[in-house]
């Protein structure tokens, strides 16, 4: 009977960390604090400047990226040792000139994803959300050491000499504990314990 429920205890342990719960790893509203999750750091745009705008989504500050027929920003992040990020959404809010690029691709790491056209080629966007789905990239982490994750948000084929604002920049997935081997094992031995159960049931 110990064993059972030592095995079936093992079992729970082990679907908890494969069941992922989303939650929002990142946030960054420019005219508050940065919002993290306790085991990222960083954070940082690369380039560009916080501004205030007569037409923001909040009234307050937004991010503004070199004004051109492209412009590009990136964030970096390190998930700490024993951890891994499984990523699930990339969101902001964006207001483009028509003359700016209206094409965005983010990279993340040396992945680039699909392009994505944001409003129409010549018209002013006027702060729309966009959201870039991630679930196609692996796992992000390390027992031993940090390991860094990097954004890069891109866009191109402006006509002149745009702007481009950004606000409201969030990070959704789910970080774990990277499992040691023998929790593997209690995990597997669970699953064989409640397979033979289910099987004597039925017969």
């Amino acid at each position: 009977m110990g064993i059972r429920i030592s095995c079936l205890l093992g079992l729970v342990s082990g679907l908890c960390w494969i069941a992922d719960v989303n939650a929002q790893l990142f946030k960054n509203t420019i005219d508050n604090p940065i919002e993290l999750d306790p085991h990222l750091s960083g954070g940082v745009f690369s380039s560009g400047s916080a501004v205030t705008s007569g037409t923001t989504t909040n009234g307050t500050d937004v991010w503004a990226l070199g004004n051109g027929t492209s412009s590009s920003v990136s964030l970096t992040f390190s998930v700490a040792p024993g951890y891994t990020a499984k990523l699930s959404t990339f969101a902001f809010d964006v207001r483009l000139t028509g003359a700016a690029g209206h094409t965005f691709v983010l990279t993340v790491g040396s992945t680039s994803l699909p392009a994505t056209t944001i409003g129409t080629q010549g018209e002013l966007v006027d702060w729309v959300g966009v959201s870039i789905p991630l679930t196609s990239l692996e796992r992000f982490g390390s027992a031993s050491s940090s390991t860094p994750i990097s954004f890069t948000m891109s866009f191109s084929g402006g006509t002149g000499s745009g702007t481009y604002r950004i606000d409201n920049v969030s990070i959704y997935g789910t970080i774990t504990p990277v499992p040691e081997p023998h929790e593997y094992a209690v995990a597997m031995g669970g699953l064989l314990v409640a397979v033979v159960l289910l099987r004597r049931r039925r017969v």
